[in-house]
């Protein structure tokens, strides 16, 4: 009981520990974008499913020991990954997968001790785009035809 308690203290209250979450299977969770920013396993794994996050969404934190996490982000945005790795690994995503487009780019700290974390880039919610029209106002429309 002290070694969890000492753990919520260095993790915050948001965690999973073992399996947590919603499971899907034996020991993992799907998490989906939260307002904190904070993501954190411990002892388990799971995948973090980004691909609804806002273009202005703050920076993000992702904490993994003893486990791993697949963290799924959206093609139409760019991030900046700072991994830090003591004894695990992080598998950053491809450049060329991204076509994010000249926003600031949303930041992820992420540490893996003892563990494991994947990035990839999957199709996400874009923000709409207004169309502007092919035609000048009370001008008619021009068929190709």
């Amino acid at each position: 009981m002290i070694i969890l308690f000492g753990l919520q203290l260095l993790f915050g209250t948001k965690f999973s520990f073992f399996s947590g979450g919603k499971s899907q299977g034996h020991g993992s969770s799907m998490i989906r974008t939260n307002s904190s920013g904070e993501y954190t396993f411990v002892f388990s794994g799971g995948t973090i499913d980004l691909t609804d996050i806002d273009r202005d969404s703050k920076d993000l934190e992702i904490t993994v020991v003893f486990g791993s996490a697949d963290v799924l982000l959206p093609k139409h945005l760019s991030f900046d990954i700072e991994p830090t790795s003591i004894f695990g690994s992080t598998d950053l995503p491809k450049k060329s997968e991204a076509s994010g487009l000249g926003d600031r780019p949303i930041r992820i700290e992420s540490t893996a001790v003892f563990g494991r974390i994947q990035y990839f880039y999957r199709e996400g919610k874009a923000a709409p785009i207004k169309a502007e029209p092919k035609y000048e106002a009370g001008e008619e429309a021009k068929s190709d035809f």
